[in-house]
């Protein structure tokens, strides 16, 4: 919730609680990357529903409800996501990159594949500049005014396909993990 302090405007960020009662409904929503025990960035896509999913692409909604309406991975079948938010605490780690941020979501995209969970659409709400220039880059097509979307199924797993290889991190303890409540 500190980072979020940092990155995004009040308007944009969700209440602790609403962000930990997420967590205990599906626990594979976000990717967060540490150096030692500072929080670098963290990427959040939770699947949603088809009505939410219409509501956020309609350009009208509310984060929090969007949030709330987070459905857990149990059935087997095709999901619907949000791409809630990259953050990237660039005043304390100035030259870490996004790209390693959305290297690990391709991951863990492929890790849900093959649990049977497959993501086909993903819809993401650009807040900032630099939001709207990470999904323009991830290749995600923006439908309405600063509303994107991204179709896995059409389009593969891979965002970027100017590739540099980050998975040899230069710092040994740099570690992305899954958050789990």
């Amino acid at each position: 919730m500190d980072l979020d302090q940092k990155v995004f405007l009040p308007e944009f960020r969700i209440d602790e609680d609403t962000t930990r009662r997420r967590l205990e409904k599906n626990s594979f929503t976000d990717i967060a990357v540490f150096q030692g025990e500072a929080l670098m960035g963290y990427v959040s896509l939770y699947p949603i529903p088809r009505n939410i999913y219409t509501e956020i692409h309609s350009g009208y909604f509310d984060e929090s409800r969007v949030e709330r309406s987070t459905l857990p991975y149990q059935r087997i079948g095709v999901y619907d996501a949000y791409l809630c938010g990259i953050a990237i605490d660039k005043e304390q780690f100035p030259r870490f990159k996004v790209k390693f941020l959305i290297m690990q979501l391709e991951k863990h995209l492929q890790n849900l594949k093959k649990k049977g969970f497959f993501v086909n659409r993903i819809i993401a709400h650009a807040v900032s500049v630099p939001g709207r220039k990470t999904l323009e880059k991830m290749r995600f097509t923006e439908t309405y005014p600063n509303i994107f979307v991204y179709f896995c199924f059409r389009q593969g797993y891979l965002f970027i396909k100017d590739r540099q290889d980050y998975s040899s991190n230069r710092k040994t303890n740099i570690h992305p993990k899954m958050v789990y409540v």
